[in-house]
C-alpha cells in the first residue's frame, strides 16, 4: 500500500509540473498538433515514469553505491555498501483499522466506482446505438437520433438528430468536423484521459488536462474544416445554429461543445513563433524536473564505518582501499587454501541493479513488533558472501542491536535471489558484502 501512495504522490506531481509549464507557454498557442503530443506525452511520462525505481544520483553517476571496497584479513574482496534505513510504520488507526489502510481502500473504493461509470458511458453508448438506425457512408455509421441530442462522435460512430442528417447542406460541414476526430483518432486521447482520472481522481490537475484535450480536439477539427475553403464567417453561423449546453459524455466529441468564444478566437488567431521558440526552450527543463520529482529518496550518505573494517584495524591489520574493479596487487593472486581471488576484475551485480537490491531490502524488511515494543532502534551490521554460482552464503550480523532486528535483516538478506557472480579471468569468484541496515522508530 505503501509502494501505491509513492506511485500516487510521484506521479501527481510530475503531471502537475509538466501541465503548468503547457498551461503557461502553450495553452493559447495555435500549434495543435504539438499540443496534442505534449498533452499525450504528460500523461504517458507521468502514468509510467514513477513505475521504475531510481534514484536520480546513481542515473547521472554523480555518487557510488559503494561507500568502499577492501580486502579483509582472509584475503575476500569486501565491499561495504550504503546503509538503509528501516523506519517502524505509524500505528495511526480508526475503529481499529491503520490509517493508511483506511485511507487505501477509500481511494481504490473511489477509483472503483469511477471505473464502473466508466463502463457505463459505453453501455449507455450502446444502447443508443441499439434503439437507433444506423445508416453507413463513406466510412463512417451515422446514428439516426430521434431524440434532441446534440450531434457528437465516438470512434466512427457519428450520432445526429434526424433532421439534422436530412438537411444536407448543413449537415455535410458537421459531418466533415467529426469526420476529423475519427480520422485523428481523438477519442483515444478521451479514453486515457479518462483512465487519468480513475488513477488520479484526487488531482484536480487531471480534470484540467481531460478539459484541455477536448478543448485542442475541437481547435483542430475547427483548423480541418477552414482548411477545406469553408468561410470562417460561414462556420461560425453554423457553430452559433447548433450550440446547445446539453452534454453527451466525457468519452464523446460534441459539435456544439462549449466554449463557443474561444473557439472564434482561435480560428483566426495567429502564433507568435518567438513564444514558442521560448517555450520550447523551457520545456525540456520541465521535464527533466519531472524527472527528478520521481527519484527515489537518496541512501544516507553519513554511514558508520562497517565494524569489520574497524575491527581488522585495531587488530593491525592493513586495509588495502580500491574504488570497485579496480585492480589491486597483493602478495598473491588467489589463497591456495581458500580459493578465494584477492583481485575482482568484475564484481558481482544483483538483478536489476544496486537500486533494485535496495527496492527489494525495503520491500521485505519489517521493523520488528518487540523492538517497537521496546523503543528499541540502532543499526544492525550483516555480512554475506556471493559464492561462485551466484548464491548468497555466511549470512551473519557483525554488530546487532537486538528486539528481534539481527534475526529480520538476516532473514530477508538470506531469501536474496541469486547474483550475477564476480568474474576475474573470466572464471566465477567469491566476493564478500557489508550491509549497515538501520532500524528508526517514528
Amino acid at each position: 500500500m505503501i509502494a501505491l501512495f509513492e506511485y500516487l504522490l510521484k506521479s501527481a506531481l510530475s503531471i502537475t509540473i509538466l501541465y503548468l509549464v503547457f498551461e503557461l507557454l502553450f495553452k493559447n498557442r495555435v500549434s495543435f498538433i504539438f499540443n496534442r503530443a505534449l498533452l499525450l506525452s504528460i500523461v504517458f511520462f507521468g502514468l509510467l515514469i514513477p513505475m521504475f525505481s531510481y534514484n536520480i544520483n546513481s542515473v547521472l553517476q554523480l555518487n557510488s553505491p559503494y561507500l568502499s571496497t577492501f580486502v579483509n584479513n582472509e584475503g575476500l574482496i569486501t565491499v561495504n555498501l550504503q546503509e538503509i534505513v528501516v523506519s517502524s510504520e505509524s500505528q495511526s488507526s480508526f475503529l481499529g483499522i491503520p490509517l493508511y489502510v483506511l485511507i487505501g481502500r477509500i481511494y481504490l473504493s473511489i477509483s472503483l466506482i469511477l471505473g464502473l461509470w466508466f463502463i457505463l458511458k459505453f453501455v449507455r453508448l450502446l444502447l443508443l446505438v441499439r434503439k437507433s438506425e444506423i445508416k453507413q457512408e463513406g466510412g463512417f455509421k451515422f446514428i439516426i437520433l430521434e431524440e434532441s441530442y446534440p450531434t457528437f462522435s465516438f470512434f466512427n460512430l457519428v450520432f445526429i438528430h434526424r433532421k439534422l442528417y436530412e438537411n444536407q447542406e448543413e449537415s455535410q460541414k458537421i459531418i466533415e468536423h467529426e469526420s476529423v476526430h475519427s480520422l485523428q483518432k481523438h477519442t483515444l486521447d478521451l479514453l486515457l484521459s479518462e483512465l487519468l482520472i480513475i488513477l488520479q481522481w484526487f488531482n484536480p490537475i487531471a480534470y484540467l488536462i481531460r478539459k484541455s484535450i477536448k478543448e485542442n480536439h475541437e481547435f483542430l477539427a475547427d483548423r480541418g474544416i477552414i482548411k477545406n475553403e469553408f468561410e470562417i464567417p460561414d462556420y461560425k453561423l453554423l457553430l452559433l445554429r447548433n450550440s446547445t449546453k446539453i452534454k453527451t459524455g466525457s468519452i464523446t466529441h460534441n459539435f456544439s461543445y462549449s466554449l463557443i468564444k474561444k473557439r472564434f478566437k482561435m480560428m483566426e488567431k495567429k502564433d507568435s513563433k518567438i513564444k514558442f521558440i521560448l517555450g520550447m526552450m523551457i520545456l525540456p527543463l520541465a521535464f527533466s524536473l519531472a524527472f527528478f520529482a520521481c527519484s527515489s529518496p537518496e541512501f544516507e550518505d553519513e554511514t558508520e564505518m562497517n565494524i569489520t573494517e574497524q575491527k581488522l584495524k585495531d587488530e593491525g591489520v592493513t586495509i588495502k582501499e580500491v574504488k570497485p574493479g579496480e585492480k589491486i596487487e597483493t602478495d598473491g593472486q588467489m589463497d591456495d587454501s581458500t580459493g578465494v581471488f584477492t583481485v575482482v576484475e568484475e564484481m558481482p551485480v544483483y538483478q536489476g541493479g544496486v537500486n533494485e537490491l535496495y527496492k527489494f531490502l525495503g520491500n521485505n524488511i519489517k521493523y520488528p513488533q518487540q523492538a517497537k515494543d521496546e523503543q528499541i532502534q540502532g543499526r544492525v551490521f550483516v555480512s554475506f558472501v556471493i559464492e561462485e554460482d551466484g548464491k548468497i552464503t555466511n549470512v551473519k550480523v557483525l554488530r546487532g542491536i537486538g528486539g528481534g532486528c539481527d534475526e529480520e535483516a538476516i532473514r530477508v538478506v538470506s531469501m536474496m535471489p541469486n547474483w550475477t557472480p564476480g568474474k576475474q579471468r573470466g572464471k566465477n569468484v567469491r566476493v564478500a558484502y557489508n550491509l549497515p541496515i538501520k532500524f528508526t522508530l517514528q
